[in-house]
């Protein structure tokens, strides 16, 4: 009797006789439904950020490079003099929008620097001291003879890329990814190569005084010829299959 009037009084609700998987769909339902708008505006927020971030940077870089090739075409900025206003003020604007840019627009605007011979050996026009930073920079071209010294090129990827000649003299190449790099006749003095990944990478004639090699990956890498001593070898990862100053195989 007592179960009988209990139905009849939740009669009107429209739940008389709902089983439990009936209960469960009606909370579950509503609380996934909920949950997939809550993901879905998030993503469109996040698309939108990234939008936003992609298109700025992108005006970043064409805004600069306008105001470089001005620089050049009217400021006279290529026969300027080292301690110049204008050497000053386009180095100054060039590390602070390295250092704004992702990964590809600062391989763009490298190879860009580098194609002007801004950057290139004793006749450099630009010092990029700690702007590059450790942005993946890949690079599918050469850079041989950049003068990239003091620089942040920790966790760099410059897979293959031909740098015959470069000055990477102090700079910071920590963890880089230099497998199969030409590094044929470059100055890496003091530079720190610690856990750098230099497989099969030439540094024939290579000048590598001072240079930290600590754990570094240099398996079939060609050292022919490389300023390089028996202490620093000591400290990287593996030589194996590689073709020491004397030109003798390591086992």
């Amino acid at each position: 009797m007592a179960k009988s009037n209990l139905q009849q009084v939740f009669s009107w609700t429209g739940f008389r006789g709902k089983t439990l998987w009936d209960w469960l769909q009606l909370l579950i339902v509503p609380a996934i439904l909920g949950f997939c708008l809550s993901w879905f505006n998030l993503s469109e927020n996040v698309r939108a950020r990234r939008s936003v971030g992609e298109h700025a940077r992108e005006s970043m870089l064409q805004s600069y490079i306008g105001w470089l090739e001005n620089l050049l075409l009217g400021e006279e900025l290529r026969i300027s003099g080292p301690k110049s206003e204008v050497r000053n003020i386009a180095n100054k604007r060039t590390v602070a929008v390295l250092r704004q840019l992702d990964g590809e627009r600062k391989r763009f605007l490298l190879r860009y620097l580098y194609e002007l011979e801004l950057i290139y050996e004793d006749d450099h026009v630009l010092t990029l001291g700690g702007a590059i930073g450790r942005h993946h920079l890949r690079l599918r071209a050469d850079l041989n003879g950049a003068r990239l010294n003091e620089l942040n090129l920790t966790e760099i990827y410059l897979t293959r890329v031909d740098l015959i000649g470069a000055d990477l003299r102090k700079s910071s190449l920590v963890k880089a990814n230099l497998i199969g790099a030409n590094l044929q006749g470059a100055d890496l003095r003091e530079a720190d190569l610690s856990e750098a990944k230099l497989f099969g990478a030439n540094l024939s004639g290579a000048n590598l005084s001072g240079a930290n090699l600590k754990r570094a990956e240099m398996a079939m890498a060609n050292f022919r010829n490389a300023k390089v001593t028996p202490e620093q070898l000591a400290d990287v990862k593996s030589l194996k299959g590689a073709t020491m100053v004397d030109g003798l195989k390591h086992n």
